[in-house]
């Protein structure tokens, strides 16, 4: 059976302009269509380029605690993300030191699909260019004839990156995950490089990508991420490679935002 997408894709321009539809379900196109990756041109000189889409159910976040910046998996629940980068030229920085108003997070960005527009992008990951950021908005899962980007500018044209036809296929369907075990050794010789890994299988309905931070633990520092790509009902491995230095023992952590399992590895020798 055809996708709904594929379906309401077959219908005629011609249909659609009859029953006042043109453009994205949920309201008419108020500006340009655009493909993700071009350049928009405002007639003051300001610009914006939406790139590098992706649908996923998982992306890293940014928690600011103190002055320190901490990096986590947050999952999108019964959602998923659709994530994208954003570059702003052109804009004015506002009052509030440095809250500047001309930071691409401060756009009012939302991703359009099935007759609704979803907001609210997140910030995702940590870049420290000023013209230029990754944002995320979650979405729910599913079955739309189109998805776009939409500039939601109050002073003029509102641009739509169209997503491609892959990536709105994604957002039919989503990739669970369940890890099955975390291996790592007892115990270690200080200074030894050693490896864990992650079993991790996908319960979901289609192949996706696993994002968790897995390494040790020290402190109040970060874990970094890693991911792995996991096909449809297959089991795939996440590894890493941990070096024991610091105060033994070494505490493995694997935290993947809906879960999170910890090893103790002991360390033998050293000072």
């Amino acid at each position: 059976m055809p996708s709904r997408r594929a379906f309401l894709g077959s219908l005629s321009l011609g249909a659609a302009a009859a029953a006042g539809c043109v453009g994205l379900p949920g309201g008419p196109a108020e500006g340009p269509e655009l493909p993700v990756d071009e350049r928009y041109e405002t007639d003051d000189g300001r610009a914006v380029r939406v790139a590098e889409a992706a649908v996923h159910p998982s992306v890293v976040t940014v928690e600011a605690v103190s002055h320190h910046r901490y990096e986590r998996v947050t999952d999108a629940g019964n959602g998923q993300y659709v994530s994208f980068l954003v570059a702003a030229t052109g804009f004015e920085p506002g009052p509030g030191g440095w809250e500047r108003s001309d930071e691409p997070i401060d756009l009012p960005l939302a991703v359009a699909a099935d007759g609704t527009r979803h907001d609210r992008a997140i910030p995702v990951g940590f870049d420290e260019a000023p013209d230029r950021d990754r944002v995320a908005v979650r979405v729910p899962v599913v079955d739309a004839p189109a998805a776009r980007v939409v500039w939601e500018r109050g002073d003029g044209p509102q641009p739509e990156w169209r997503l491609p036809d892959g990536l709105v296929d994604d957002l039919a369907a989503r990739p669970r995950f369940e890890v099955e075990r975390l291996d790592a050794p007892e115990r270690v010789t200080a200074g030894e490089t050693f490896e864990v890994a992650a079993e991790v299988r996908n319960v979901g309905d289609r192949a996706g990508r696993f994002l968790a931070t897995l390494g040790a633990k020290r402190g109040s520092l970060d874990v970094s991420e890693s991911s792995v790509s996991v096909d449809a009902g297959v089991t795939a491995t996440l590894r890493r490679s941990i070096t024991a230095s610091g105060d033994p023992p070494v505490r493995v952590v694997l935290d993947w935002g809906v879960g999170r399992r910890e090893r103790t590895v002991a360390v033998e020798g050293g000072e």
